[in-house]
């Protein structure tokens, strides 16, 4: 089953009210991008992560941190300031301990 973007939105809100912190939910996300891209390319060594300004952008540092401790070379590429991430989006950014890029200027 496919949720919407609303759907999804809502499906974190409730759960998030029901007790569980909403960094779990992002750590959970983006571990799951970091195995589903480990499934899919088991063979790359490296691999460019890129982070929007936004939670999902938070799954994408959780992600990143996953294919880095999975012994990939990976590359963070920031859409946006990450400095002005905030909530569980910022916590995730700074678990990430690698340089980010800006976006624009990854090759």
């Amino acid at each position: 089953m496919l949720l919407t973007t609303e759907e999804m939105g809502r499906a974190d809100r409730l759960t998030i009210e029901s007790g569980k912190p909403g960094i779990v939910l992002m750590k959970a996300a983006g571990n799951a991008v970091a195995r589903r891209a480990l499934d899919t390319f088991p063979s790359a060594r490296r691999i460019l992560v890129a982070c929007g300004p936004g939670n999902n952008g938070g799954d994408g540092y959780v992600a990143a941190l996953a294919l880095h401790r999975a012994g990939r070379a990976v590359t963070v590429a920031a859409f946006g300031d990450p400095a002005r991430l905030a909530g569980d989006a910022a916590l995730a950014r700074d678990d990430w301990r690698g340089p980010i890029e800006p976006l624009d200027t990854v090759a």
